[in-house]
């Protein structure tokens, strides 16, 4: 299917968010008639719900995210080419689009190469340090997850020129991550703590399973990234990922938003591990394995 564009170019953007996306998506929770941003969907359902009402570019294409933005790079430049900053989201990732609106006003503000919220205990949280801690402002990070970066778009093209395509998804992250790095970019990637978002937890999926996991299986992944990694002397591990610094709020702000985050993420990380056991029990029983 040949490019569909809803606009005309009088209401041209500077920002725009990405997304390859599916008949499970979250996307129109970021369709809100407040946002100061495009939708670019590329879709790879089953054209039962194709989402091309909720957004101002439309394709279809099959293939992962990141596979599917350097397939437009290389074939619609020109039109990624009007954006400043290029937001490249998971389909499911569940957020506000006010929230959205501010994170573009702070990169952009900031000047910054690549930022992303925080995360929200209620989903799924990768790396430990990314969960929201609301006594910050911002905390720079030599290492941002690739679920809802957000890229200032010389930068995003940098790095698709040297990105062959052959990721998926696992990897993807490290590689953009190590690829910044070098160009001295660890204060200009950081997390954005006056939002959170949420990453839904597999659980919560269709059949429980992600829907890059059908595209191609973790091992596959996980081997081709090994390959990449060795074929373009990719030396960062998600173990050397940290915080570089940060801005925090006012001291007595600080203490209270620390506390009462603290709080709210040990309950609600509480309330999964004892979800989590709960499953793993019924699953047992029902399955007469051990775990």
């Amino acid at each position: 299917m040949e490019l569909v564009i809803n606009k005309s170019d009088e209401s041209q953007k500077k920002y725009l968010v990405y997304s390859s996306a599916g008949d499970a998506s979250g996307v129109r929770s970021w369709c809100g008639k407040d946002k100061n941003y495009d939708i670019w969907i590329t879709y790879y359902g089953s054209g039962k719900d194709s989402l091309i009402g909720c957004s101002e570019i439309y394709n279809e294409r099959s293939g992962g995210k990141f596979q599917n933005l350097k397939y437009i790079y290389e074939n619609y430049r020109s039109v990624l080419d009007a954006y400043d900053y290029i937001a490249v989201f998971d389909d499911d990732i569940i957020i506000k689009s006010s929230e959205v609106n501010y994170l573009f006003d702070l990169v952009s503000s900031k000047c910054m190469w690549v930022l992303q919220p925080a995360f929200d205990p209620r989903g799924k949280v990768s790396y430990k340090y990314m969960i929201w801690k609301p006594g910050y402002l911002l905390r720079y990070s030599n290492f941002i997850e690739m679920n809802v970066p957000i890229f200032r778009k010389d930068k995003l093209f940098d790095f698709l020129e040297v990105y062959d395509g052959s990721l998926v998804g696992y990897g993807v992250d490290v590689w953009y991550s190590h690829f910044f790095s070098l160009e001295g970019g660890s204060k200009k990637m950081g997390i954005c703590d006056v939002v959170k978002c949420i990453n839904p937890l597999d659980s919560y999926k269709p059949g429980g399973l992600r829907e890059i996991s059908k595209l191609q299986s973790d091992q596959k992944r996980k081997d081709s990234f090994k390959a990449v990694k060795a074929k373009y002397g990719i030396s960062m591990k998600t173990d050397d990922a940290r915080v570089v610094g940060h801005e925090r709020r006012s001291f007595p702000v600080f203490l209270v938003m620390s506390s009462a985050g603290f709080i709210y993420c040990y309950f609600f990380r509480l309330i999964y591990k004892i979800r989590r056991s709960i499953r793993k029990r019924i699953v047992w029983i029902l399955g007469g394995s051990k775990f």
